[in-house]
């Protein structure tokens, strides 16, 4: 059965649910997800683990993992005194099991960072054992796993047991798949388990198609990428097709899309700054499908987007670093034009707007250990604009020297501090 992501989370949904008295009802079957690259299938499943506020534990599988990876080692030997091998049991907890510990001082239960929580570092003090949290684990590229590895998930999904311990009850299952049967994945474990896909299947599975809302939905919250194509992917994404049924769907697909949309932010492109190498971006991110690179860069030249003197006025505010670049560019441009049309260049009252511009601050769109924003430099905004200048051949205008010359200061001004320490 061929379903949209909104349409699985929905059927999610209903397969979870949080009774009267706070424990969680959980349906006897779970959900496998089959599906080409980029549809979507581990991004919807990290999308219900925050909407459950689960936390998300994917198990990446390849052609040479085996079952331990999945349960644990069983088993630990040494050589004794007389230099006999003894072999004895373990119960090692796997590397991707979620673990908590409680804080000695406020009693809570904090979860464990990256590096410690396959393991068991704190324990019931009634029972010894240590205790797992909820959380919704997902088992990655199962079609390429080996029949053994297969299983082993699929038993550890269904009893909610690794070895001797006890998953928590409101632990979610989920296992992500291509087909095999997909050109270009002939290379992938033909045998899928019978548990997952046979007619006495204990999971339902299910085909992710691709759907735009997703896509769409990725792209505004992504931080990478700056306004100007987040409001060109609100304009254009539906009719861009960029997963074609008629293409084989090995090229164009959501991630693809997103990848591509914080390129071309990072580089600081907009319709007014779309050269030659923006298209050969394109034209790579969308390498089987001709036709949409086409129409890709024909609804960039078409976009209608910010002038350079809806910059210099406030009327369009910056929010990152990539923005200040294309803020830059348009302004840059606009005088670039008039330049060549033998205008005046750039007015009193522009200048002081564009010193203003220039002045102030702007998130790099990178965060500090501490969650603050990381600020651009003076420094590198005026060099910015310098190149800009240059490339609109207006380095030797009157009009813009203050531009080298703040350049110039903040330089000597920097090596100076340097000298003092």
């Amino acid at each position: 059965m061929k379903v949209t992501a909104s349409q699985f989370k929905t059927l999610a949904n209903g397969r979870r649910k949080v009774l009267g008295d706070g424990t969680v009802w959980h349906a006897r079957k779970s959900f496998a997800l089959e599906g080409a690259p980029g549809m979507g299938k581990t991004s919807v499943v990290r999308s219900l683990a925050s909407d459950w506020a689960l936390p998300l534990i994917t198990v990446s599988i390849n052609q040479w993992s085996n079952a331990a990876d999945i349960v644990g080692f069983g088993y630990r030997g040494h050589k004794t005194e007389k230099g006999e091998l003894e072999i004895f049991g373990e119960d090692e907890i796997p590397p991707w099991m979620p673990y908590y510990r409680v804080d000695p001082e406020t009693k809570a239960k904090v979860a464990t960072s990256d590096k410690t929580k396959g393991y068991p570092i704190w324990r019931n003090a009634k029972t010894g054992q240590p205790e797992a949290h909820a959380a919704v684990i997902l088992l990655d590229e199962f079609s390429a796993a080996k029949s053994m590895v297969q299983q082993t998930f699929l038993c550890v999904a269904l009893d909610r047991v690794v070895k001797n311990f006890r998953l928590h009850n409101d632990t979610n299952f989920f296992v992500a798949y291509n087909g095999c049967d997909r050109a270009g994945f002939e290379g992938q474990t033909s045998e899928i388990s019978a548990a997952l896909v046979g007619p006495n299947a204990r999971f339902d599975s299910l085909e992710l198609i691709y759907e735009d809302s997703c896509v769409k939905a990725a792209v505004l919250a992504n931080p990478i990428i700056s306004d100007f194509w987040k409001s060109f992917t609100e304009k254009y994404l539906a009719e861009l097709n960029i997963c074609d049924e008629n293409d084989d769907g090995r090229n164009s697909c959501g991630r693809t899309y997103e990848s591509l949309m914080e390129e071309l932010s990072i580089c600081g492109y907009d319709s007014h700054n779309f050269d030659k190498d923006a298209k050969m971006r394109v034209e790579i991110n969308f390498e089987g499908s001709e036709k949409v690179a086409k129409q890709f860069i024909t609804f960039v030249k078409n976009f209608d987007i910010p002038t350079g003197e809806d910059y210099l006025s406030g009327k369009v505010v910056v929010k990152t670093q990539s923005e200040v670049v294309i803020g830059i560019n348009a302004i840059s441009t606009l005088f670039g034009f008039r330049n060549r049309s033998k205008k005046q260049v750039i007015s009193p009252v522009e200048t002081s707007a564009l010193k203003d511009f220039l002045n102030k601050d702007y998130p790099t769109g990178t965060m500090n250990a501490d969650g603050t924003p990381i600020m651009g430099s003076k420094t590198e905004l005026y060099g910015v604009m310098k190149a800009a200048l240059i490339r609109e051949n207006l380095q030797e205008n009157p009009a813009f020297r203050f531009v080298a010359d703040v350049l110039n200061n903040s330089q000597k001004k920097s090596n100076e501090e340097e000298c003092e320490f």
